[in-house]
């Protein structure tokens, strides 16, 4: 019985570190990425495609100062983040300039 529940911790730790740190998954909330993507539709997102910083997980702030790992935004790229105000919604928006 121990050994079933520390297998079932090792799993939920391995999940949760992997969606922390390496891929997430969102709906498109609106239609302004349409024709392309609609509304509801499921992308999955990669983590460290642009580096780490302080809020990149889900679960916890790094304790970092500045990106680590960066690479500049390029046009076209997708963008997801939150605002602060508003820490509840995920924007998705393509990079334009």
């Amino acid at each position: 019985m121990k050994r079933e529940i520390l297998s079932w911790v090792l799993v939920l730790t391995a999940v949760l570190a992997f969606r922390s740190f390496a891929f997430a998954s969102y709906y498109i909330p609106s239609e302004s990425m349409a024709p392309n993507l609609l509304v509801g539709d499921r992308i999955v997102v990669s983590k460290w495609a642009y580096g780490f910083g302080p809020y990149n997980t889900e679960f916890f702030d790094l304790p970092l100062e500045q990106r680590v790992l960066a690479r500049p935004l390029s046009r076209g790229d997708i963008a997801v983040f939150k605002l602060p105000r508003d820490n509840e919604s995920d924007y998705i928006k393509r990079i334009i300039g």
